[in-house]
């Protein structure tokens, strides 16, 4: 059920408001029919997982000079039955395919290993700002959290120093 396109009644100033009115407002809200919402994750929610980024008040860069990558995990905490329709991930890279990312889950399985949700995807091509977007047209999209899931994003430094950075991530999401 969607917002109401139209007033149930018009309130003058002074008015005592009906409760079925308020009782609608407060289940369009509670409930979450107000649609699709947009989180965004700062980048300081990341976890350097090998040491060859650097972390800066408000984004990640690559260590400096070759390879190895340096990669950042990012878990994101969500309910159970949160659908996650969309990611995109912002980046800034120096040239080609700097920058890759991948959705990940940890369910509760006795391995709890990372389980891919869907096929990483690159940066592309040329300098600067670059978003890397999986929609629900991506293979695992849309996902909805299961019952010890852990929703992550591994965003993956190739090179290029402090030119190649991660800047954050903007989820969106319906609520069960």
């Amino acid at each position: 059920m969607a917002l109401p396109v139209s007033r149930n009644r018009t309130y003058g100033p002074g008015s005592t408001i009906a409760s079925a009115d308020l009782n609608d407002l407060m289940d369009q809200v509670i409930d979450g029919k107000h649609g699709a919402l947009s989180l965004m994750i700062h980048p300081a929610t990341g976890i350097n997982t090998d040491g060859n980024v650097v972390q800066q008040p408000n984004y990640w860069e690559h260590g400096g000079g070759a390879p190895p990558p340096g990669e950042i995990e990012c878990p994101i905490e969500l309910p159970v039955g949160t659908r996650v329709d969309g990611i995109i991930i912002y980046c800034e890279q120096a040239t080609d395919d700097q920058v890759e990312a991948e959705p990940f889950k940890t369910d509760a399985d006795a391995d709890s290993t990372l389980d891919s949700i869907a096929t990483a995807k690159q940066s592309g091509t040329g300098a600067g700002h670059k978003e890397i977007v999986f929609t629900t047209a991506d293979t695992g999209f849309p996902y909805t959290v299961g019952d010890g899931d852990t929703f992550q994003v591994r965003v993956t430094l190739e090179a290029g120093g402090s030119a190649t950075r991660y800047k954050g991530i903007k989820l969106t999401i319906v609520r069960p």
